[in-house]
């Protein structure tokens, strides 16, 4: 079967292949002041080989096989890509599980022929506040990380941590106590904006607050198919 992958890039609802973001341009041109790295970017952003499935062959399997293909900074960024799709017909279908066996994809959706594998990268890039040597930003691809609301963020050059909007607590990272007051004291004095960020700008779960009667609630607003997700 002939394998054909594209590096492109979403605002959650639309697709795009340039620009190339600017996080994007940092990663790679990290250690490259030639700036090499950025135009090999866009001799991988599109490749073809051909691969024989095995009936245990796994979306894991082409999504390596494609990276080894590539530049070895470019085949390390891709294998880390949050969002990874395929085509059938005109729709995306971003893949949740990369365990999954590539014929049942191709029998669920109808995919005959070519396989047109996608690594797609957020465009957004989510800033919220830069207070000092704080950074405050929400990421576009948090469904079913952590299942709490959060924002992350970035303190000093060593520290990040996921902050629990509703709680101020940490979820996952470091952050040492010299920041975490003023951390904390900035998520609660601002957590209806958060909120709204996070409702707004992530695709995690949606929150829903009246502040008047202390109601909270959460409301999962995607769903899974055996490790699938459709997109139109």
């Amino acid at each position: 079967m002939k394998i054909k992958s594209e590096i492109i890039y979403t605002d959650t609802i639309y697709y795009y292949k340039k620009p190339v973001p600017g996080y994007i341009c940092s990663i790679l041109s990290a250690n490259d002041p030639d700036g090499k790295n950025l135009n090999i970017l866009e001799r991988d952003s599109e490749l073809e080989l051909e691969y024989i499935l095995e009936p245990n062959t796994t979306m894991s399997d082409i999504r390596n096989a494609i990276c080894e293909k590539m530049n070895k900074q470019i085949g390390d960024l891709c294998r880390s890509c949050p969002c990874i799709c395929i085509k059938s017909h005109e729709d995306f279908i971003e893949i949740e599980n990369m365990d999954i066996m590539v014929e049942t994809l191709l029998r669920k959706f109808q995919i005959e022929g070519n396989l047109q594998l996608y690594f797609a990268f957020s465009a957004l890039q989510g800033d919220i506040w830069r207070e000092g040597q704080i950074h405050y930003y929400m990421q576009s691809r948090e469904y079913g990380k952590h299942n709490r609301p959060h924002v992350h963020v970035n303190a000093g050059d060593r520290y990040s941590a996921a902050i629990d909007i509703l709680t101020g607590e940490i979820l996952a990272g470091e952050i040492p106590g010299k920041y975490m007051k003023q951390i904390k004291n900035k998520v609660e004095k601002n957590r209806g904006f958060l909120i709204d960020c996070w409702n707004n700008m992530t695709d995690g779960i949606n929150v829903d607050i009246d502040y008047r009667f202390g109601i909270t609630s959460f409301r999962n607003v995607l769903t899974d198919y055996e490790g699938v997700k459709e997109r139109n």
